[in-house]
């Protein structure tokens, strides 16, 4: 249990060392899963924006949370008992999204394949009326995949399938075309740009050997951690007496 906790926050340090706060923002072309009795459902093209932290894991893996306002809609035109009738619905949510990267790093540019569960919250909408909008779930949760390219190793490219998993309405507080569909599903554009997270310099904060800075000292902390006594003990490399 000692290894897993000591190799834990050696990677968290190296993440730490390597991570990138930045902006991100773009397009959001969504729809509603629909179901048979729904004669058409148009997409809207709405946006999204907020800000991001990536964290290199090495060997091409990096974790990106993020948090967004994401704004999602879509246009239903349904026949239903001979009635020709067309809803529309827009919401508005706080999303936090946890995305997790792979791509090789090929010097000029970095392709990369992510996932990204995400949990968000409605603050904003547009529905037809009040009671609509009140029968609406303002929790969201879904899952999101797709691919980006990296450039320069701070502007990101990405285009990203996802699809909300929970039902955008309680389906016992509202009547047709609205209870026959489900929620939304879509694709998101998105463009970042990140800069290196601020660090003090190494005059402002002393290394000591019980801060090991460089990824190779990390690396030899580490295994001197996992040993239980003798001159490489985790009280000698915390005395300082692991060089």
């Amino acid at each position: 249990m000692r290894k897993v906790f000591v190799l834990i926050a050696l990677f968290a340090s190296m993440a730490v060392a390597h991570a990138q706060f930045g902006f991100i923002g773009g397009l959001t072309v969504s729809d509603m899963q629909g179901a048979n009795n729904v004669k058409d459902v148009k997409s809207k093209t709405l946006y999204h924006a907020g800000i991001l932290l990536k964290m290199d894991l090495g060997a091409g893996f990096a974790v990106q949370p993020t948090m967004t306002y994401s704004v999602k809609g879509s246009t239903v035109h349904e026949d239903f008992d001979a009635l020709d009738n067309v809803f529309e619905s827009k919401t508005g949510y706080v999303e936090l999204g946890f995305g997790a990267q792979w791509g090789p790093d090929l010097l000029a540019f970095r392709p990369y394949l992510f996932v990204e569960p995400f949990l968000g919250y409605g603050v904003t909408g547009k529905e037809q009326s009040e009671r609509i909008e009140e029968a609406k779930n303002k929790l969201e949760y879904g899952l999101g995949a797709g691919l980006g390219l990296e450039v320069a190793s701070h502007v990101q490219l990405s285009c990203q399938v996802f699809r909300n998993m929970g039902p955008l309405y309680q389906q016992d507080k509202v009547s047709a075309p609205l209870n026959h569909v489900k929620s939304y599903q879509g694709v998101k554009l998105s463009c970042s740009n990140r800069c290196p997270v601020a660090r003090r310099s190494s005059s402002a904060r002393p290394v000591t050997a019980s801060t090991p800075g460089t990824t190779r000292q990390r690396v030899k902390w580490f295994a001197r951690c996992t040993r239980m006594d003798g001159p490489s003990s985790p009280a000698a490399v915390s005395a300082g007496r692991w060089g």
